[in-house]
């Protein structure tokens, strides 16, 4: 729903985030909702152990990258 998007204003009657929040902060949202699955996909046993430690490696990395961006545009 963001305006580079289709630009919409409500999503099911409810403000789309970045109405609410602005559009910085509603894609920075969407990587963070990304980087959650690869958190998930850590927690399950993969057959390698090093991919594993991986995917955890770039969850974690990813978050901190997302919270610091989050902090630039507040």
């Amino acid at each position: 729903d963001l305006p580079c998007v289709d630009n919409d204003t409500l999503r099911r009657g409810v403000p789309c985030t970045h109405v609410v929040y602005g559009e910085g902060v509603a894609v920075m949202i969407g990587n963070v909702l990304n980087l959650l699955a690869f958190a998930e996909l850590s927690r399950v046993s993969l057959p390698d152990p090093w991919a594993q430690k991986l995917v955890r490696a770039f969850a974690q990395a990813g978050s901190w990258i997302q919270a610091g961006q989050i902090d630039d545009i507040q």
